[in-house]
């Protein structure tokens, strides 16, 4: 039986922590998978550049994320806004950057 999926204006993650391994991604990837809204607001420290630079974690459930975010772009049409945390800092040579 598939879950029906919830509806929100807005959604706001924090603190996901891609490519660390004691990650929530299970939980984060269901939740999303599962939810629909208007705007979903990546509230810092989503992708951990400290980890990554110690040889972190990235396994293909943090790219399922990366993937169901921009399904949600693409698809639904959600406006996406990312705002950057001390551990987004790897970022900073990307960004800004807008799709």
């Amino acid at each position: 039986m598939k879950k029906a999926k919830l509806s929100y204006r807005t959604i706001i993650l924090s603190d996901v922590h891609l490519g660390t391994a004691d990650c929530k991604i299970d939980e984060v990837n269901d939740f999303l998978k599962h939810t629909e809204c208007e705007r979903l607001i990546l509230n810092g420290d989503i992708i951990d550049g400290w980890s990554l630079a110690r040889k972190g974690g990235w396994n293909q459930k943090h790219t399922r994320f990366i993937r169901i975010t921009l399904k949600k772009m693409d698809k639904f049409n959600t406006e996406v806004i990312y705002l950057r945390g001390n551990h987004d800092d790897i970022l900073a040579r990307f960004l800004p950057l807008e799709l």
